[in-house]
């Protein structure tokens, strides 16, 4: 049986996205995925751009080049971006338990329906986590706007229970666990979709 396995700590993001996740992805012999571009944008020192490309059900990574156009553009600083790959010390880890090599990269079909109809920028964060304030920019379908056309935000313990499913997204957010700022109805829609997978 394949097992998922965890990026190694040390991984640089350029690592990960052009050999670590391709590999993995073909290890797991993961099943047919539909065509898309993701762009993944890390900032800071050690960070860059790389298009995550799907094509005839094969994943590849490479430098952003302006050649693609990328249904969602994810912008995080390196030290998120490494929160959320590899991990991070600390009581609340942001990574999902069950993560597989294609998290974040919306081919579920629930994540298909959304990229149909979403445009705008969206930020998601998490506040108290390791503390400070963990936090990514998804753009669909055009460059980040700046300020995002809504916030999505929660706590560090209110993410790891949704992540750990004892909380539902819908639950969190009517108890006033999620809060979203800017415009709240497609916040809403994008928050609820995309927040326990994040």
């Amino acid at each position: 049986m394949n097992e998922r396995r965890r990026p190694p700590a040390e991984i640089t993001p350029e690592e990960l996205f052009t050999r670590w996740r391709p590999d993995e992805i073909a290890r797991l012999g993961a099943a047919r995925v539909p065509d898309l571009c993701v762009r993944i944008a890390v900032t800071g020192e050690g960070g860059g751009s790389w298009d995550i490309e799907v094509k005839g059900g094969k994943l590849s990574g490479s430098a952003a080049d302006g050649a693609r156009s990328p249904l969602v553009t994810l912008t995080l600083s390196l030290q998120d971006w490494r929160a959320i790959m590899v991990g991070e010390p600390g009581p609340i880890s942001l990574t999902p338990p069950n993560a597989s090599p294609t998290d974040l990269l919306f081919v579920d079909g629930n994540s298909q329906q959304l990229l149909q109809t979403m445009t705008g920028t969206f930020a998601f964060e998490v506040r108290n986590y390791n503390g400070r304030t963990w936090r990514l920019l998804a753009s669909f379908k055009g460059p980040p706007s700046d300020p995002p056309d809504a916030t999505i935000g929660t706590d560090a313990e209110t993410y790891a229970a949704l992540l750990a499913r004892t909380l539902s997204a819908p639950e969190a957010y009517f108890s006033q666990k999620i809060t979203i700022t800017g415009d709240a109805g497609r916040g809403m829609q994008v928050g609820i979709a995309l927040l326990p997978k994040l």
